[in-house]
């Protein structure tokens, strides 16, 4: 493969990953902190903090990259 290819082969995969993300924080913070306790619940604000992140990332990524 040639190196423009796997650039954006590398931006696709990444996406996917930020708008699932942006779509569902909650799975990301499961993933990530969930495991430790069954009744714990993310905060209102690392979800949103979560999805903004994301969404600048995804921008970032597509028009800076």
């Amino acid at each position: 493969m040639k190196r423009g290819r796997i650039s954006i082969l590398f931006k696709i995969v990444v996406s996917i990953l930020l708008i699932i993300n942006i779509i569902n924080p909650n799975l990301s913070w499961k993933m990530k902190e969930g495991w430790i306790s069954k009744d714990a619940k993310p905060n209102n604000s690392y979800l949103v903090m979560t999805r903004i992140f994301s969404f600048i990332l995804l921008f970032v990524l597509w028009v800076f990259v």
